[in-house]
C-alpha cells in the first residue's frame, strides 16, 4: 500500500509538472477570486444564523466528510466487490494527498477564520497556528476528493451535491469564508480526477 501511495504521489506530481492542469488552474483561480466577492456576505450570514436549530444543522453538515470517509473505507474493505474497492482506494489516496496539499497551503496563507472577526482580508503567512488557517477548507477538499472518483466512475454526479452540503456547515459554523470552501472543493475535485485517470 505504501509503495502504491508513493507511486501515485510521484505520478500526480508529474501530471502537475507537465502542465496537465494548467487550464484548470486558471479557471479554478478565477472561480476562487469570483467567490471571494461573497466572503463578507457569507461571514455576515453565518454570524446572523447561530440559533440552536442552525447550529445543529451546521454541525451535521460539517460531519459529511466523516460519513463519506467511513463509507469509502467500508467499500475499500470489499463490501461491494473489487471494482468498488479499487475506486475507494483511489478516493482514499486522493483525500490524503488533498489534505496534505491543503495543509501546506494553509501554512503558507494562514487566513483568519470568520469566528476571529478579523475580516476576510486578514492573512499572516507562516504565523502562529498557520496550519489551522481558514484557506482552503480541508473539510471541503476531503469531501470532494472522496466523492469525485465514484461520481465519475459510476456516472453519479449527485454525489457532488452530497459533498457540497459540507459548505453549509463550514460557513454556518463560522470556520470558513465562501472562497475557502470553493478552493477546497476544487482541490479535492482535481486530485480525485487525476488519480482516477491514473487508475484507469
Amino acid at each position: 500500500l505504501l509503495a502504491d501511495f508513493a507511486g501515485t504521489s510521484l505520478n500526480l506530481g508529474g501530471q502537475v509538472a507537465r502542465g496537465q492542469i494548467r487550464d484548470g488552474l486558471w479557471l479554478g483561480g478565477g472561480m476562487v477570486l469570483a467567490s471571494s466577492l461573497l466572503d463578507r456576505r457569507s461571514a455576515d450570514w453565518a454570524k446572523n444564523h447561530q440559533s440552536v436549530r442552525w447550529n445543529k444543522l451546521g454541525k451535521a453538515a460539517s460531519n459529511v466528510p466523516l460519513a463519506l470517509a467511513v463509507g469509502t473505507g467500508m467499500l475499500w474493505w470489499g463490501m461491494a466487490g473489487d471494482l468498488a474497492s479499487d475506486t475507494a482506494w483511489t478516493a482514499i489516496k486522493s483525500a490524503a494527498l488533498t489534505l496534505g496539499a491543503e495543509t501546506l497551503l494553509k501554512i503558507g496563507v494562514n487566513r483568519a477564520r470568520p469566528e476571529d472577526d478579523l475580516g476576510p482580508g486578514h492573512f499572516d503567512p507562516l504565523g502562529k497556528g498557520s496550519a489551522n488557517g481558514s484557506f482552503p477548507s480541508s473539510h471541503m477538499g476531503v469531501a470532494y476528493a472522496l466523492v469525485t472518483p465514484f461520481a465519475q466512475d459510476y456516472d453519479a454526479p449527485w454525489l457532488y451535491a452530497v459533498a457540497g452540503a459540507t459548505a453549509l456547515g463550514r460557513i454556518q459554523q463560522r470556520q470558513h469564508f465562501a472562497s475557502d470552501v470553493v478552493a477546497g472543493s476544487l482541490m479535492g475535485y482535481v486530485a480525485g480526477t487525476l488519480l482516477l485517470d491514473q487508475q484507469r
